[in-house]
C-alpha cells in the first residue's frame, strides 16, 4: 500500500507519502526528491548511486537522502526488490539537518532497539484502519528521525577521535557562517590546524574538500530557499546562502545542478 499527506503538513512532521511491500523499479532521479526520503530493503537486493557511491541495499538497510540530492536505485542481480519507504516535509523541513545532526545522506540498519520497518508496518496498517491521528504521527516522525541520528551516532565516522576534534567544529563553523564570506584559511584557524590538513580531514570523512564543502553547502540551501520563499530575487537568494553576486550563483548553480535557479524554481517550485 501507498499513502500521500496522512497528516497536516503544517505540523512541524509530516509525511508527504509512505509505502510498504512495494515491488521497487528502477529509479533515476537526476535532480534528487523535493523532500527527505527514506527507502530500505524488505527483501531481495537494492543498488543505490549516490555521490559517485555505489551502495547495496540487503534486507534490513536503508538510506536517508536529503532533498534535491541526485541518485538512482534499482534491483541488483533478482528483479524481485520489494521496498519500504517514507518521505517528510512538515514546518520544520528547513531544521531536518539539526534533527539527524547532518545535512548528507545517511545509512541505518535495523537495530533491537528500533526498527524502522516496524515504524513504517504500523503506521500504514494504522492509516489503513483509519486509526492515525495526525499530532501523534508528527511525533513519531521525530521519533524516527531521532533513531536515524542515533544509529549514526553509534556507527559513523563521527565518532572517530579526528572527526570529534577537528571535523565537529568545522562543520559547526559552516552552518552557522555560511552567509559570510567564510574562507578555507578561516576555518583551518578557526580549529586551530592548517587549511591543507583541514582540506584532508574534509576529503577523509566527507568525500569532498573543505572549498568543495562549503560550496555544495550553500547549493543545498540555495535550493532550500528557492523552494521555500518562491517571491525571493535570485540576487537576494545569493546573498542569503554566502554568493558575493548573483552571476557566481547562477553560473555554480547551473554547473551543479544542470538548472538556473529560475529553472529549477519552476520545476519545482
Amino acid at each position: 500500500m501507498i499513502y500521500f499527506n496522512i497528516n497536516n503538513p503544517d505540523l512541524p512532521l509530516s509525511i508527504e507519502s509512505i509505502g510498504n511491500h512495494w515491488l521497487q523499479p528502477t529509479i533515476n532521479r537526476k535532480n534528487g526528491y523535493p523532500y527527505y526520503h527514506w527507502i530500505q530493503t524488505e527483501s531481495g537486493l537494492g543498488e543505490i548511486l549516490i555521490d559517485h557511491t555505489r551502495i547495496e541495499l540487503p534486507p534490513g538497510k536503508g538510506i536517508f537522502i536529503p532533498p534535491f540530492q541526485p541518485h538512482q536505485y534499482h534491483a541488483k542481480h533478482n528483479p524481485e526488490w520489494y521496498t519500504s519507504f517514507v518521505t517528510f516535509t512538515g514546518t520544520l523541513s528547513d531544521d531536518f539537518s539539526k534533527i539527524i545532526g547532518t545535512s548528507e545522506w545517511l545509512l541505518a540498519d535495523e537495530t533491537q532497539q528500533f526498527s524502522f520497518q516496524n515504524w513504517i508496518n504500523l503506521l500504514v496498517e494504522k492509516h489503513g484502519e483509519m486509526k492515525t491521528m495526525e499530532m501523534d504521527t508528527s511525533l513519531s516522525c521525530y521519533e524516527f528521525l531521532l533513531n536515524i541520528r542515533r544509529f549514526k551516532e553509534e556507527n559513523s565516522d563521527s565518532q572517530h577521535r579526528l572527526y570529534q576534534t577537528y571535523l565537529t567544529d568545522a562543520l559547526a563553523y559552516i552552518e552557522t557562517n555560511y552567509r559570510d564570506p567564510i574562507t578555507v584559511e578561516e576555518i583551518a584557524d578557526h580549529c586551530f590546524i592548517s587549511p591543507q590538513y583541514l582540506s584532508r580531514l574534509f576529503k577523509r570523512f566527507t568525500g569532498v574538500s573543505t572549498s568543495a564543502y562549503i560550496r555544495n553547502f550553500r547549493i543545498k540551501k540555495g535550493k532550500e530557499t528557492l523552494i521555500h520563499h518562491p517571491s525571493t530575487e535570485v540576487q537576494q537568494v545569493a546573498h542569503w546562502i554566502g554568493f558575493k553576486d548573483s552571476s557566481h550563483f547562477v553560473s555554480t548553480f547551473k554547473k551543479e545542478t544542470g538548472y538556473t535557479p529560475l529553472e529549477f524554481r519552476r520545476l519545482y517550485g
